[in-house]
């Protein structure tokens, strides 16, 4: 028989499989496309889970030592007695803890269990678990030190308070009713549920998760990635497949950027590189609808990025607004937006990225003398043509933008899985002038959705009705003719509550 310790790894280990492998088959289905099990994203959670399920299981212990749930008075009292004494000098255990026959029933301790859920869901235990993950997690992705610093500074108390919604119940369930050896592979069958619950409530609410946070092995830890990556198709006019196009009219070479993920964890990347205010950071929205996940979110949200399928829906009001659109023409500090018109292949990311930071408040949250401030100063005096072939030819943002591309949670799509997902980058501000902007660079400019109050942000019911909400009616109304619904969006707020 295997020891408990190696006996709660392995059984703990199963369960983060299945829970990951429920995540993979849940997405598939609400892409409706045929199952592609991604190997490597499982064996990274089940490595996770066999480094993390020892000290996991040595701080069960720990903490059932220090503060019994059934307290006895012996000098025995201990787990770690019971583990050391001789067998025919051991209490027997009863549910899991010691009980000497002829002796009265141990009393369930609130105040232990009440400073155990303390200790570990609310404070010490859920810090330490997420900080493991993070790093843990950040090193089998190949990430470097200081993207796994940023990562742990980003995720950690959005994971910790999500977690909030389920964990400190199972965590009193485990403390005063689970056998301590039995704890690890308890709180794994949480997370298994935990995980699927948060999949099916994305669907039902037509949610913009992408990358939703399951949590399955310990406790608050485990989320997996459900498919994160989104491209748009080329602008008109862009024909290339090759790391350099050739510019037919000066005869030199243009860039072609390396496509960006909508993901949290590569636009805040970009944004430190660029010279963002570190006051501010992109956050997953998990829903559109749920208030307790709304509530994660930091307010005011200056900005929204969403990656959006273009559907017959949304292509028949892209024509129709096109029709009746002129070609914007603005220029100057005057202007209510900043709008860039993408020429660049496969900027459709970055372009929406300098949307969110070129408009509203992030504007003057600029690090002075960053490359962000300095690319600011020199494109807002310019018209559309003029500011995109900055843009192109900037060696500053193409160099940051390709680093940061090399982060996130999938690989660039290759040309014909672009061809066929076809899905668009687009940004919600609230410009200067109080009204919702939606600016995508493959527009003919900005497009004014309507006014907000002073106290309405990006994220406000209106905003939303006014701009995302409106386009999920319309893939409604798509995936009633055939089609199907998925989006990605996040958030640019301040860094913390």
């Amino acid at each position: 028989m295997p020891s408990p310790i190696v006996a709660a790894t392995l059984q703990a280990a199963a369960l983060s499989t299945v829970s990951n492998l429920f995540a993979q088959v849940i997405l598939a289905r609400q892409e409706k496309r045929p199952l592609a099990l991604d190997i490597f994203q499982l064996l990274r959670f089940v490595i996770l889970t066999l480094l993390t399920a020892p000290p996991n299981y040595h701080w069960q212990q720990y903490l059932e030592r220090s503060f019994p749930a059934y307290p006895i008075n012996s000098r025995i009292a201990r787990i770690g007695d019971i583990e050391m004494r001789p067998h025919d000098d051991a209490p027997e255990l009863k549910d899991g803890f010691p009980h000497r026959p002829g002796t009265p029933e141990p009393k369930l301790s609130l105040k232990n269990t009440l400073t155990k859920w303390f200790i570990d869901c609310m404070t010490a235990g859920a810090i330490m678990n997420t900080v493991a993950f993070l790093v843990l997690m950040g090193i089998l992705k190949g990430q470097g030190s200081s993207q796994i610093w940023s990562n742990i500074k980003l995720e950690t108390i959005p994971i910790i308070v999500a977690g909030y919604k389920i964990w400190p119940i199972a965590s009193i369930v485990s403390f005063s009713f689970i056998p301590v050896h039995r704890r690890i592979v308890f709180l794994s069958f949480i997370g298994l549920l935990w995980g699927i619950y948060m999949s099916m409530v994305a669907e039902r609410v037509q949610s913009i998760v992408q990358r939703i946070q399951v949590f399955s092995f310990f406790s608050r830890t485990q989320p997996i990635q459900l498919h994160h990556h989104t491209v748009t198709p080329q602008p008109e006019g862009i024909k290339a497949t090759m790391a350099q196009q050739t510019d037919t009219a000066s005869g030199s070479s243009r860039k072609v950027f390396t496509m960006l993920e909508n993901n949290p964890e590569v636009m805040n990347d970009l944004a430190q590189r660029l010279g963002l205010s570190p006051d501010l950071a992109f956050h997953d929205i998990y829903s559109l609808d749920d208030p307790d996940l709304l509530a994660t979110i930091p307010r005011p949200v200056h900005a929204l990025v969403a990656t959006i399928p273009l559907t017959a829906a949304w292509k028949r009001e892209r024509e129709a607004e096109s029709e009746q659109a002129e070609w914007y023409n603005g220029a100057g500090p005057d202007e209510p937006v900043v709008w860039f018109r993408q020429t660049i292949l496969h900027g459709c990311g970055l372009i929406a990225f300098l949307h969110c930071a070129y408009n509203g408040p992030p504007a003057e949250m600029h690090v002075p003398g960053s490359h962000l401030a300095k690319f600011y100063d020199e494109a807002v005096p310019l018209h559309r043509d003029d500011r995109a072939e900055l843009l192109s030819r900037s060696e500053a943002i193409y160099t940051a933008s390709q680093a940061s591309s090399l982060l996130g949670d999938t690989a660039p799509p290759s040309v014909e899985e672009m061809e066929r997902m076809g899905d668009h980058f687009v940004a919600f501000v609230k410009a200067r002038d109080g009204n919702l902007w939606e600016l995508e660079g493959a527009r003919k400019g900005p497009i004014k959705r309507g006014g907000l109050a002073d106290d309405e942000d990006v994220l406000s019911e209106k905003a939303l009705q006014l701009g995302i909400k409106r386009l999920m009616d319309l893939q409604r109304a798509d995936a009633a003719e055939g089609g199907g619904l998925r989006f990605s969006c996040i958030a640019l707020a301040p860094r913390s509550v």
